[in-house]
């Protein structure tokens, strides 16, 4: 966990980040988004593994791609509440609250912004992982 965390502030979407994903299989992305009005969206994607390197290629990528933005350094800042926000506010000690799910350290166990991992073959890969996005004067009780 902390050698993908340390690659995400790194080097963002780049092939370090890559490495880091299954070769077969799905893996899935949520992202939570906090509404002004205190509502909540959740949208969720099971990418299959040949289209990770699509997804992350800052060169390629498709029209539509759900997941480049929780991984890409803006200039202007990031999205609060974005993977690659939460990686360069927490550092690289999250905490892991179960199986194989970690949290930053400062969030509660089931936290929408997280990173589930599993086997394959002989190497740990995502599974999941979440993130979320909100108005910083909207922000839920337990960020």
């Amino acid at each position: 966990m902390t050698e993908f965390l340390r690659a995400v502030r790194d080097n963002g979407a780049e092939d370090l980040t890559r490495r880091f994903f299954p070769t077969s299989g799905i893996w899935t992305y949520t992202n939570t988004i906090y509404l002004k009005d205190g509502g909540v969206l959740l949208n969720r994607w099971e990418i299959p593994s040949a289209e990770t390197a699509v997804l992350l290629s800052l060169k390629e990528a498709p029209p539509v791609d759900p997941v480049l933005e929780s991984f890409q350094m803006r200039p202007e800042g990031q999205k609060l509440g974005m993977l690659i926000d939460i990686v360069g506010r927490s550092g690289d000690q999250w905490r892991l609250v179960g199986g194989n799910r970690f949290v930053p350290p400062s969030l509660i166990a089931s936290s929408p912004i997280y990173v589930e991992w599993r086997k394959e073959g002989d190497r740990w890969v995502i599974n999941a992982y979440g993130d979320a996005w909100f108005d910083p004067a909207h922000l839920p009780s337990w960020y």
